[in-house]
């Protein structure tokens, strides 16, 4: 019938114009890539002392104080992108002590310098277990003793 193919022709017409249209619109609002930026806010600047550091293959980490010892804090640097995207690090007593006990000292995440704060406590040991969250493993052991 000449009536349906004339509204046949209107529709599809109207859809070649629409169609370009809506993926050109879809194509400039995809949202550009954030590999590599923190979600986090900043954490702050370096205390001025080293107490102990190491150095590892994929990170450095560092026990840092105040030049009157009233405050300490952990630095993390990560020298490249974490092969863990979801780590935490804690503060334990002892290398066998279990997570739910433990200190929950912050999150490590992209390539770049972390400073978390620390209770200033002479007697702690200084043992931080870097965890994977979600293949629910410690990935590392590290001890800074002062």
């Amino acid at each position: 019938m000449k009536p349906l193919r004339r509204r046949h022709l209107q529709i599809w017409t109207v859809w070649a114009i629409f169609i370009p249209i809506g993926m050109i619109a879809a194509y400039v609002n995809i949202p550009k890539k954030v590999a590599g930026e923190l979600i986090q806010i900043d954490s702050g600047k370096a205390l001025p002392l080293v107490i102990n550091s190491i150095d590892k293959t994929n990170y450095s980490v560092a026990l840092r104080s105040s030049e009157d010892k009233s405050q300490l804090q952990l630095e993390w640097i990560n020298k490249n992108a974490s092969a863990y995207p979801s780590s935490l690090i804690y503060k334990v007593s002892n290398e066998k002590q279990e997570l739910k006990d433990a200190e929950l000292i912050g999150r490590v995440e992209a390539k770049d310098h972390f400073y978390f704060p620390l209770k200033n406590d002479s007697t702690a040991k200084n043992i931080f277990v870097l965890y994977d969250i979600i293949h629910q493993q410690k990935i590392d052991i590290i001890k800074l003793t002062p």
